[in-house]
């Protein structure tokens, strides 16, 4: 019969910073992390403009992070030569920095000796790149097919950026919304357009809702909030930065009348509309994706054929995702040795989008 580990066990297990990375890596989730940032339309009352056309009246916008600073040890290949792009930093363990230069896309460091570790501080970018097709959807409006095995239902706003181009002549972009975008003429549906995109991947962070600690349970309870997430120390997520899981997932039917050309549901993010239907003429009408409509930015709805009058009453039927606004974080444990932990943040469900404007 096996027996749980006590306090007095011989056996020792090491909570240092590369086994909690590694644990999140092994049993994290894949997340969207939207950085909040205050817009400067708030004034000196603190109050937004509610004119703003930058944050809608929200007083925050969102930005995606797209890159992460790095510290790793490595041994230099070649004198005076670092294999890795974007260096902030070279030292080596006596604490000496060494001036750094870069020559096509190679850095150099003056003094740096082949074989030797040095301790290099460099920028990681998040995103991939790459090459496709698109396919013709409507009057200026196409959607990606791309032979990647990312997840394009996953997409919103700035997480994917797009250049387009006909037989070799550029195309304008006017606007992005999941796998689709728009351009600035009618090109029908015979034209092959081509483009190139940057995708931001997903990041994977730990996301804890039972089996808390003590010390947990009573910081949430106190706070009220409804679960917590824990990530490498590289990254810095903050008070007001959205969370949303991509692997949780809830249905949800409404009833909402329509603004005519867009309209918005009430969950923050939206991960597939499996069904959308009005009453005309005493008979249910069905609407058909890509045909009558589009899913747009996080939770809306654009509408490209047989569009809704305004207040028409429809219904939906829809998958949303679990999204969370952070809280405040844990103050910056370390362990025996000084390592520090990764972080850890408290979490609030944050269900329902009371905005006309999508996300």
């Amino acid at each position: 019969m096996g027996f749980g580990l006590g306090e007095n066990t011989p056996i020792n297990i090491k909570l240092e910073r590369e086994n909690f990375n590694a644990l999140i890596g092994r049993h994290g989730q894949q997340v969207r992390w939207l950085v909040a940032e205050k817009c400067p339309c708030i004034g000196e009352n603190q109050k937004p403009d509610e004119g703003c056309t930058v944050c809608k009246g929200k007083g925050v916008t969102y930005q995606q992070q797209t890159t992460s600073e790095r510290v790793k040890t490595v041994t230099a290949p070649i004198d005076g030569v670092i294999n890795e792009d974007n260096v902030i930093f070279v030292r080596d363990f006596a604490g000496n920095e060494y001036t750094i230069t870069a020559v096509d896309c190679v850095t150099y460091v003056t003094g740096v000796i082949k074989g030797r570790q040095y301790q290099i501080k460099y920028v990681e970018d998040v995103t991939q790149t790459g090459t496709g097709t698109a396919t013709y959807i409507a009057d200026k409006l196409y959607r990606i097919d791309l032979p990647t095995p990312v997840v394009f239902g996953t997409v919103q706003g700035d997480l994917l950026t797009v250049a387009a181009d006909n037989s070799g002549a550029p195309l304008t972009v006017n606007s992005l919304f999941r796998n689709c975008f728009e351009i600035d003429e009618s090109l029908g549906s015979g034209v092959e357009v081509t483009v190139s995109f940057t995708y931001v991947n997903p990041f994977v962070f730990g996301l804890i809702h039972n089996n808390f600690t003590k010390q947990d349970r009573k910081w949430l309870t106190e706070i009220s909030g409804d679960g917590l997430m824990i990530f490498p120390q590289r990254w810095d997520v903050h008070g007001n930065d959205i969370i949303i899981a991509l692997n949780a997932t809830e249905t949800k039917k409404e009833i909402v009348r329509s603004d005519g050309e867009i309209d918005t549901l009430p969950s923050f993010y939206i991960n597939d509309l499996k069904d959308a239907y009005s009453i005309r003429n005493d008979a249910e009408y069905r609407f058909t994706p890509e045909t009558d409509y589009v899913q747009y930015k996080g939770n809306q709805i654009k509408w490209i054929n047989n569009q809704p009058n305004q207040y028409e009453q429809l219904s939906h039927t829809y998958l949303y995702n679990a999204v969370y606004r952070v809280m405040t974080d844990l103050p910056d444990p370390r362990t025996s040795e000084d390592n520090r932990f990764p972080r850890k943040v408290a979490l609030k469900l944050y269900t329902d989008y009371n905005t006309r404007e999508g996300f």
